[in-house]
């Protein structure tokens, strides 16, 4: 879930939700209405390209737009969507992936285990 539910200042009859990455609320900003969920937020359909250093999650990544946690879940529904990967071994190829693209982010680069 890419937005968190705020509470306190909806409209009657609303719901509102915040991106919850922070460079995500500046673009976005809130979103109300009677379903809000993370429709306005990116990304808006799961990509099929989380397999690769250049995918869009990544990307989203890098930019702020995605907190961590929430690209490593769209990472894992692409592998079950797109390519029937599901389990413990899905989920150690994506965490590696994210790890080592924010390692590179970052400028260092991660030993080989």
């Amino acid at each position: 879930h890419h937005c968190q539910r705020s509470i306190g200042e909806e409209p009657r009859g609303q719901a509102c939700c915040e991106p919850r990455a922070p460079n995500a609320l500046k673009r976005f900003g809130r979103n109300c209405g009677s379903n809000p969920g993370p429709v306005h937020a990116l990304p808006r359909l799961v990509p099929d390209d989380s397999d690769t250093y250049s995918s869009s999650i990544l990307r989203e990544l890098a930019k702020g737009r995605l907190l961590q946690e929430d690209a490593l879940q769209l990472c894992l529904a692409d592998a079950l969507l797109h390519r029937g990967e599901v389990g413990s071994a899905a989920r150690t190829r994506s965490e590696e992936l994210c790890d080592r693209f924010l390692s590179s982010q970052l400028g260092f680069a991660r030993p080989a285990i």
